[in-house]
């Protein structure tokens, strides 16, 4: 199901990068395409959480997530420019360039926080794991305990009869 998302977020990105011209620029369709791409690619990150397969495999589809945000970003920001480009004075251009660093570096601090996340999740995982191998542990020195206390018993009983036999 995701192979089929990817292709469409491909193609409506492709699109969107060919026709960034200014017969594109503000159309409707031009902004149905990226409302639909961001959807498209929400779906794919909703998706790709509930999957089963290994990291590699998780890690190579984040990867393409973020490569994809990136162009899809590019293509807003061409679009927005271009649109303005015309009309816009260079402080409107400089103010643009600074909303733009301000996104990339949201971006790279998400993407931090996202692999920060996953390494404390990989640790709570182990911590898990070792948990559960000590309470085992735990369960079969208890069994092990009553064990004795039952040896210990029987063999208290057996002292007292013959005690009671060689008097």
């Amino acid at each position: 199901m995701i192979k089929v998302y990817k292709e469409q977020a491909e193609g409506l990105l492709l699109n969107l990068e060919r026709n960034n011209d200014s017969a594109a620029r503000g159309s409707d369709a031009t902004a149905s395409s990226l409302k639909e791409l961001e959807r498209i690619l929400k779906v794919i990150r909703i998706e790709s959480r509930t999957l089963g397969n290994s990291d590699r495999e998780k890690e190579i589809l984040e990867s393409w997530i973020v490569e994809t945000n990136v162009r899809l970003q590019d293509v807003k920001r061409k679009l927005l420019l271009d649109s303005r480009a015309e009309s816009a004075t260079r402080t409107n251009h400089r103010r643009f360039e600074t909303a733009t660093k301000n996104l990339e570096n949201s971006t790279e601090t998400l993407v931090q926080a996202k692999r920060i996340m996953a390494e404390t999740e990989a640790v709570g995982l182990q911590i898990q794991y070792n948990m559960s191998e000590q309470r085992e542990t735990l369960e079969k020195t208890q069994n092990r305990t009553e064990n004795v206390l039952e040896n210990l018993g029987l063999s208290d009983q057996l002292v007292k009869r013959l005690s009671r036999w060689w008097r």
